[in-house]
């Protein structure tokens, strides 16, 4: 390992995550808001896909210069069986998108390329959400904090990155929404980590 985990590193690593997604959104999606980002295939892409792709990239980068990749993306010691419930957890995270692309008022217009950043999207907000969470959160958080508190921290964090989406034009509301919703979400998707042995589900 290239350099220890500490609080402070992953903290820093956080913040230049919200910073990148920040700065590229408002650089690549600066013609609309966020209530628009459904409206058409160039707004996904612009709105969606760059910025996360820009995040993923930075991340990826930076998990390699540390040298968190193993503590990041695997638990320490060999876990139980995932219980089939709780395989469950990051496919209901998937219908509960996909719903509210079926309800949105533009889900008639959408073509194969709308389709294609769509589901784009969908795969790197799953890898960037996760290692910048689950991982390099977690693998930092757990060189001076009990379980217990990288657990609540990590999904607390979890829930105040969906706080950026207030800069990009969502309603107030719908943002503390949102960020309450997620909280919970994060300490599953933690629980998940925990019992399959890493990120990836084996």
């Amino acid at each position: 390992m290239k350099r220890q985990p500490s609080v402070r590193g992953a903290l820093l690593v956080f913040l230049g995550y919200l910073t990148v997604i920040v700065i590229v959104n408002r650089i690549a999606a600066a013609d609309f808001d966020f209530g628009d980002v459904a409206a058409s295939a160039d707004n996904t892409r612009d709105g969606v896909v760059i910025p996360v792709l820009a995040s993923s990239i930075y991340l990826t980068v930076v998990t390699s210069l540390l040298g968190w990749w193993r503590p990041a993306l695997f638990e320490p010691k060999q876990r139980p069986k995932v219980p089939t419930w709780m395989r469950a957890i990051p496919v209901l995270g998937v219908l509960v998108s996909v719903i509210n692309i079926v309800r949105s008022e533009h889900r008639g217009d959408f073509t194969t390329t709308h389709w294609m950043w769509i589901i784009i999207g969908f795969l790197l907000v799953g890898y960037s959400e996760e290692l910048m969470t689950r991982g390099l959160l977690v693998t930092g958080f757990r060189s001076a904090m009990p379980e217990i508190r990288v657990m609540y921290i990590s999904a607390l964090l979890f829930g105040v990155m969906h706080g950026l989406n207030i800069f990009f034009g969502q309603a107030v509301g719908t943002t503390i929404v949102q960020v309450i919703g997620t909280i919970p979400m994060g300490i599953l998707f933690y629980l998940l980590r925990r019992v399959s042995g890493g990120l990836i589900l084996p």
